[in-house]
């Protein structure tokens, strides 16, 4: 078997000069924002604080904590050996409309902004202590 050599085909020339083959894709701007040299950045912080819903009081809704932008985890302890207590979302709601958190027992509510509310279940004989944390995002300016 042989092999044929074959010329290359050469550009064409026109008056204007010669002409690519293929002609170039337009360059298209596209604005762009770089975002790993700005100096604001996302930090942490972490608030803690105890609630104690008292028995004498109970059926009556208790502001645990309030509604906060950029919420990124809530922890809510019930400190209490056996006792429970109703979580609530909103403060119109009725003690079966929550959620029941046992004694001894935590829930963690992840990205939840909004207020979180409690109540005593209307037998209840002793008083509540509730641990809550709060984490949430701030952000920054670093000063340079």
């Amino acid at each position: 078997m042989t092999t044929e050599y074959v010329e290359p085909v050469p550009d064409y020339e026109t008056e204007a000069g010669p002409t690519p083959r293929h002609e170039p894709e337009p360059e298209v701007v596209v604005p762009v924002r770089i975002v790993e040299g700005d100096a604001r950045h996302e930090i942490r912080r972490h608030q803690y604080r105890a609630v104690r819903i008292i028995a004498a009081d109970a059926g009556k809704v208790v502001n645990v904590i309030g509604k906060r932008d950029l919420r990124a985890r809530l922890e809510i302890v019930n400190t209490h050996a056996t006792d429970a207590v109703i979580l609530l979302d909103n403060q119109t709601d009725s003690d079966w409309q929550g959620y029941r958190l046992a004694g001894g027992q935590k829930t963690e509510l992840l990205h939840s902004e909004g207020p979180v509310f409690a109540v005593l279940p209307a037998a209840a004989v002793n008083d509540i202590l509730l641990s809550v944390a709060d984490e949430y995002s701030v952000m920054e300016q670093d000063e340079d």
